[in-house]
């Protein structure tokens, strides 16, 4: 079964009898995931700077409230206004401290019991104009170009570390990402690790029609449920396309939702990108009804979820954080093709799945 319906059934019935009559919703969407995830190319700070985000939902899953968290977003049900700021200042002050600096969009509204859908609406809505308003990531700057981190290029650096017998100053940021990274990529110095003949290849990809899909989700069950799924097709999506692989010829420093990342030796590209299109594709339409959590309406729309792909092809002594910039692109490009077009009177469907590549 793709989800445990009964479990989050229950879920929802804790959260909401613990929140009263009178509950409020706190929503969070971690922000420049991307860019905090790829800022140290090192395979061990990719490693680490997952995990830690991989730590912060985790713990969320477990607060008390909790009706989802995974991916990166989460949201959470609260007995007061004043619970509900209290708990927004906790999580952004606890992303911030945990990533060195790094940014948590967060915002509440009240639920109406007998509204549920436009006060789910309203909450997604305030969650959008919060991370309009998000200030940059922190972090400490370097006044000289002598005091900047050796690693990421960004930060004045405060630690001295030894890579392949030679000293370098990091920053706090760098040293804590490296130290996350366990022994998962320790030997690996590089990215140039997982390359063939110098090059590297890098994907991204990301779920289509999902906007759609949630806007229709009018109940907290629905949502949790539809959360949870999605994030499980793309992560056992993902798994079967890399399945074959040897461990020695990729690295996916990000899996989090419909949102992926993975640099590949190029020749895996075309597998992993026909094998990733397909699972996603195969395992929405099975979803069925989520255990009768869903309408059928909504259930339908879950089944017509694809995925945007962009990759791109280059010397692997190129930025890991340029060349996912680039491959990102290409993702949102071959997603211009999958949107919804109205022609006239009619609503013609674009592409279920698309793929976009550059080199």
């Amino acid at each position: 079964m793709l989800i445990d319906a009964e479990h989050i059934r229950n879920k929802v019935k804790d959260a909401r009898k613990a929140a009263g009559d009178r509950p409020w919703a706190v929503a969070y969407d971690m922000m420049g995931i991307q860019a905090f995830v790829t800022a140290n190319g090192r395979p061990k700070a990719l490693s680490g700077a997952s995990e830690l985000l991989k730590q912060f939902d985790c713990a969320q899953s477990n607060v008390p409230g909790a009706i989802f968290s995974g991916g990166g977003r989460g949201l959470q049900l609260v007995a007061s206004p004043d619970a509900a700021r209290a708990r927004i200042a906790q999580l952004k002050q606890v992303f911030q401290e945990r990533t060195v600096g790094g940014v948590l969009a967060a915002t509440c509204v009240e639920i109406d019991p007998s509204r549920e859908g436009p006060s789910l609406v309203w909450l997604q809505q305030r969650l959008e104009a919060d991370k309009q308003a998000c200030a940059p990531p922190g972090g400490a700057l370097p006044t000289r170009r002598e005091d900047t981190c050796e690693d990421c290029g960004a930060f004045r650096a405060a630690h001295q570390v030894t890579h392949d017998e030679r000293v370098e100053r990091i920053c706090r940021r760098c040293r804590v990402v490296l130290d996350a990274g366990g022994q998962k990529h320790a030997n690996r110095k590089s990215v140039n690790d997982f390359a063939e003949r110098g090059l590297i290849g890098v994907v991204s990809a990301d779920g289509n029609n999902m906007g759609q899909l949630f806007h229709l989700l009018d109940s907290l069950e629905a949502k949790a449920a539809v959360s949870a799924a999605v994030q499980r097709i793309f992560e056992d999506a993902h798994q079967e396309a890399t399945a074959g692989f040897s461990p020695r010829t990729f690295i996916a420093p990000v899996a989090g939702g419909d949102d992926l990342r993975i640099l590949l030796a190029p020749r895996l590209i075309p597998d992993y990108v026909a094998k990733l299109a397909e699972g996603v594709e195969r395992r929405a339409r099975e979803a069925g009804d989520l255990g009768g959590i869903l309408t059928v309406e909504q259930a339908e729309r879950l089944h017509q979820v694809g995925v945007g792909i962009g990759a791109v092809v280059a010397n692997s002594h190129y930025p890991v954080s340029r060349l996912a910039g680039y491959a990102h692109s290409l993702e949102v490009s071959a997603k211009r093709i999958c949107r919804r077009r109205t022609v006239g009177d009619q609503v013609q469907m674009g592409a279920r799945s698309a793929f976009d590549f550059g080199s």
